[in-house]
C-alpha cells in the first residue's frame, strides 16, 4: 500500500477504485486504504491530485456492508465537501459500528445538519463522543446548538472528552468555558502537557484587551 501510494496517477486510482467491486472483504479494505493514500496525496511534493474526488467513492460507501472498509472510505470522502458525500454520511447516523459513526460528523457541511450530527454526544461510545467533540471544537459556525453541546460534553465521563469541550468554549468565545473548566479535574503530571488546558487563560486574556484592561 505504501509503494502504490505513492503512485499520484490516474491508472493507480482507477485500479484501486475498481478493487472496491471484489467479493473479498481484504482486497477492497486495500482498496481503500490506496484511496485514501491518493487523496491524501505526496506529502513531501505537496501534489494532491485527487484531493477533490471523494465524491467518485459515494456508490461504494453506499454498498458497503464491511464497516472497516466503509470507516476508509469515509474518511476518505472527508476530504471533500460534494454534498452527496454529506447524504452518505448522515444515512449511517445510527450504524451499528461506532468507528463508523464516529466519522459521520466529518461528512457534513451543511448548518442545517448540525442538530442530526448533535445527536452522536450523546452516543454510548466513547470513541464517538470524543469525535463529535473533537469536531464541534474546530466547527466556527455560530448556532448556539454547538456551544450548548460542548457544554453538555463538559460533564463527560472522559477528562480528555472534558478538556476538548472546554477548550472549544473558548475558542468560540463562549463565556461558560470559565465556569466548566472547573469540571476538568486534577490533570496526570505524568503525561505530556495538553495545550488546550490554555485556552480558557487565552479567551479571559481576549476580554480583558477588547475591555481595555
Amino acid at each position: 500500500m505504501f509503494t502504490l501510494g505513492r503512485r499520484t496517477d490516474e491508472e493507480t486510482w482507477l485500479w484501486s477504485r475498481d478493487l472496491l467491486n471484489h467479493p473479498d472483504r481484504t482486497h477492497r479494505l486495500l482498496a481503500a486504504d490506496l484511496l485514501l493514500s491518493l487523496i491524501l496525496g505526496d506529502v513531501v511534493k505537496g501534489s494532491q491530485p485527487f484531493w477533490e474526488r471523494g465524491r467518485e467513492l459515494v456508490p461504494w460507501a453506499e454498498q458497503e456492508e464491511d464497516a472497516q472498509v466503509l470507516a476508509v472510505l469515509l474518511h476518505a470522502m472527508t476530504h471533500d465537501s460534494a454534498p452527496e458525500i454529506e447524504a452518505v454520511g448522515l444515512s449511517y447516523l445510527t450504524h451499528p459500528d461506532p468507528g463508523v459513526r464516529a466519522l459521520v460528523p466529518q461528512t457534513v457541511h451543511r448548518p442545517e445538519s448540525l442538530t442530526t450530527v448533535l445527536t452522536l454526544a450523546h452516543d454510548e461510545d466513547p470513541g464517538v463522543r470524543e469525535a463529535v467533540c473533537h469536531w464541534l471544537a474546530h466547527h466556527r459556525g455560530s448556532e448556539p446548538e454547538a456551544g450548548d453541546a460542548l457544554v453538555t460534553l463538559t460533564h463527560d465521563e472522559r477528562q480528555a472528552i472534558r478538556i476538548c469541550a472546554v477548550s472549544g468554549l473558548a475558542v468560540r468565545d463562549d463565556p461558560r468555558c470559565v465556569e466548566a473548566e472547573h469540571r476538568i479535574g486534577p490533570v496526570d503530571p505524568e503525561l505530556p502537557f495538553d495545550e488546550r488546558l490554555m485556552d480558557v487563560w487565552r479567551y479571559q486574556r481576549r476580554r480583558e484587551a477588547a475591555e481595555g484592561g
